[in-house]
């Protein structure tokens, strides 16, 4: 019998922020139409008067969310990663990170995820340019239950980045519990190993957790051409 598939992080996200919209009247959310792909719309559809579409304009996306910031609402902005990351990279710079201003940028479909979409729509470099932004908090959550908790921890605190999968999480796999607690800095490790570059490939295909399928060996060259796949 074929064991379930876990939530994907993006609708995980689109649940969250309907629950923290409750608690937090001054969170609001912005898309760049794509709130379909985004789980956005779940927002949308429960505070309709929170909510901004601003169209395909990623740029001027994230500075009406550094603008909204500058008011005390909390604006969590989203896109697709290669879209928000790259086309608003600038904006992400100035706006948000040099400001301080909090913003929170979820980005979804990342890595190779996005699989029959087509390349144009890939982002493997999403994470990396997170990285490189000074004061910004980069979370990849791995599954449902850390993706809820980071974005409750995440309403309190400062600028931050967060990268969502497309698809749903690998089969019967759970990195973490329900009853998780997000702690920032810190990590779970799933399983022991010493092959870095398959939890890598796992975090940017959108698959949760990485699994061992085969033999060790086998198991290292197929990481490593996934992890040339993932990094160009």
């Amino acid at each position: 019998m074929a064991r379930p598939l876990g939530m994907a992080t993006r609708q995980a996200y689109g649940k969250a922020l309907v629950e923290i919209g409750k608690l937090h009247p001054n969170v609001v959310v912005l898309d760049a139409d794509l709130s379909k792909s985004t789980m956005t719309k779940d927002f949308a559809k429960a505070y309709p008067d929170r909510f901004f579409n601003v169209g395909i304009a990623e740029a001027n996306l994230v500075g009406v969310a550094s603008g909204l910031a500058t008011t005390g609402k909390i604006p969590f902005a989203s896109s697709f990663a290669c879209f928000l990351m790259c086309k608003g990279f600038d904006q992400l710079r100035l706006g948000v990170a040099y400001a301080e201003n909090n913003v929170k940028i979820v980005v979804s479909h990342g890595g190779i995820s996005i699989g029959e979409d087509g390349v144009s729509q890939m982002s493997v470099e999403d994470v990396a340019l997170a990285c490189e932004l000074p004061k910004m908090v980069v979370m990849v959550p791995s599954d449902e239950h850390c993706t809820y908790q980071a974005i409750r921890a995440a309403v309190e605190q400062g600028p931050r980045v967060r990268a969502n999968g497309k698809g749903k999480g690998s089969p019967g796999v759970r990195c973490t519990a329900r009853g998780f607690r997000h702690r920032q800095g810190h990590h779970r490790a799933g399983r022991q190993g010493r092959d870095c570059h398959r939890q890598r490939h796992a975090c940017r295909s959108g698959t949760g957790c990485g699994r061992k399928p085969g033999g060790a060996g086998r198991e290292r060259a197929r990481s490593r051409h996934a992890h040339r796949q993932a990094v160009g």
